[in-house]
């Protein structure tokens, strides 16, 4: 009986280090995201809170930035995988599109599906095995 439980108190003492050490190492690491999320190749920017920035030039090393809504993301920053001055790709793989009349959403690039899962009880998946 002792035996046990001392096995029982080693394997709790284990869970509740290795708990312990996976919460204090798997932390997110938000401060060194910035503020700028996204750039296209020329002097276009997007902040974290998803306004569209242009990046002026006056020459002899003057610049000032100056917010241009036209460039606002269709969608919220957190989902921008790639992002340019007419494109947005997202992580889910959905491409937006910009022109004159602002973002559309464009059809599904070739090749590139989506898988649609259903849940499936421990029952049906044995099922499927026999």
């Amino acid at each position: 009986m002792a035996k046990n439980f001392f096995y029982f108190s080693l394997g709790m003492l284990c869970m509740m280090v290795t708990y312990n050490l996976g919460a204090r190492e798997a932390s997110a690491d938000f401060e060194n995201i910035g503020c700028i999320v996204a750039a296209d190749e020329s002097t276009i920017f997007v902040s974290a809170a998803g306004q569209g920035y242009r990046l002026q030039s006056y020459g002899g090393g003057s610049f000032v930035w100056n917010e241009d809504n036209d460039l606002n993301p269709p969608v919220p920053v957190s989902e921008i995988k790639f992002y340019s001055q007419a494109k947005v790709v997202t992580t889910s793989d959905v491409v937006w599109a910009r022109d004159e009349a602002g973002w559309h959403e464009v059809p599904q690039f070739p090749g590139c599906t989506t898988t649609n899962t259903e849940d499936a009880s421990w029952g049906e998946v044995k099922e499927m095995f026999r």
